[in-house]
């Protein structure tokens, strides 16, 4: 965890994030196709290994950030940390994704415009916050319609 918060540092300050979102704005539909097309011919494994990571992630994180919000009802596998905050629900992929783009900013957070990806099962929505960046990622889990959130918290 501190080899990554510190890769996560340097990364921070080489300009590899802006690569990275250029890159995920130009390339997105492409890889959002491939990636909705692994879920479903891979789904049940992937399910079972995210929700054996999630145990052990687990035991070695702390609570999420106070200014990130989440969902209200049944979640399943959450996880949290000052850098993640990751769980499925059975609500609605359109709701969940109203839900963010509503509370993120009434907690402080800026939407970066050039950061949206959204397809038909899958969206992506980054945001801005004094020094912190987060992207919050949703997609829809094709064997049991579940959606599934993982939110990344970063320094700028």
């Amino acid at each position: 965890m501190q080899t990554a918060q510190a890769l996560a540092t340097e990364v921070g300050d080489s300009g590899l994030l802006e690569t990275a979102q250029a890159y995920a704005t130009e390339q997105g539909p492409a890889l959002l196709a491939t990636a909705q097309a692994l879920a479903t011919e891979q789904g049940p494994g992937l399910r079972e290994t995210t929700q054996a990571l999630a145990t052990q992630a687990a035991l070695n994180l702390g609570g999420a950030p106070e200014d990130i919000p989440v969902v209200e009802g049944e979640r399943q596998n959450f996880i949290a940390s000052s850098q993640l905050v990751s769980y499925f629900t059975r609500l609605d992929f359109q709701q969940v994704v109203d839900f963010y783009q509503a509370q993120m900013p009434a907690n402080g957070w800026s939407l970066l415009e050039e950061g949206i990806v959204q397809a038909e099962n899958t969206a992506t929505l980054n945001y801005v916050k004094a020094d912190r960046l987060a992207s919050v990622t949703l997609t829809v889990n094709p064997l049991d319609n579940q959606t599934i959130v993982v939110i990344t918290i970063q320094n700028r």
